[in-house]
């Protein structure tokens, strides 16, 4: 089967960094673009890696449309094999592989599909990057880390955040105590 690229392996590490595991998920907000979601779905053969699902989903009279969605097998090796595609908007739907039904692998695949597909998931990767993705993510990682440690500085400055209160109670009125929580725009 045909790996994707380099530069759109690149892409797609990026994008699923840390999922590993079946259930992992992701959903990265990008403004003006559809939501990218991101999930291990599967393993794949015996300890071979796992299949992970790269999609775009939208609503059209109320039913989830996906424009499009990709499953990649994620090898060991690192490399990814695009096996799936569709986009409800077009009514397209490629598998272009069969699995053997013990789960041990691939029993065949059609060449041509699975190249076509492989090309696309290049294009796709470099449309992702170009929209923002990887840097929303970045962004998006940034904050969370940011807000973690702002978390930290208010418990060592004994500031205490009631959510279900709905309100800030400080047990230490220190300067940077009152400074988190302004910042925060808790006060």
């Amino acid at each position: 089967m045909r790996p994707i690229n380099q530069v759109a392996k690149k892409t797609f590490d990026e994008l699923s960094e840390g999922l590993v595991k079946v259930g992992d998920h992701r959903k990265i907000e990008n403004e003006g673009y559809m939501p990218l979601s991101i999930e291990v779905i599967n393993t794949y053969g015996q300890d071979e890696g796992v299949e992970i699902s790269f999609c775009h989903y939208s609503k059209q009279e109320e039913d989830l449309m996906r424009d499009p969605e990709m499953i990649f097998i994620k090898h060991k090796n690192g490399n990814y094999y695009p096996y799936y595609f569709r986009n409800d908007y077009l009514g397209i739907e490629e598998f272009t592989v069969e699995f053997a039904p013990d789960g041990s692998g691939i029993e065949s695949y059609f060449p041509q599909k699975q190249r076509q597909q492989a090309i696309f998931a290049g294009q796709w990767a470099a449309t992702l990057r170009e929209q923002g993705f990887v840097v929303a993510l970045q962004t998006e990682r940034r904050e969370s880390l940011r807000r973690a440690e702002a978390t930290q500085n208010a418990e060592s400055e004994h500031i205490v955040i009631e959510p279900d209160e709905a309100f800030l109670r400080t047990v230490d009125s220190s300067p940077a105590a009152r400074a988190f929580a302004k910042a925060e725009g808790m006060i």
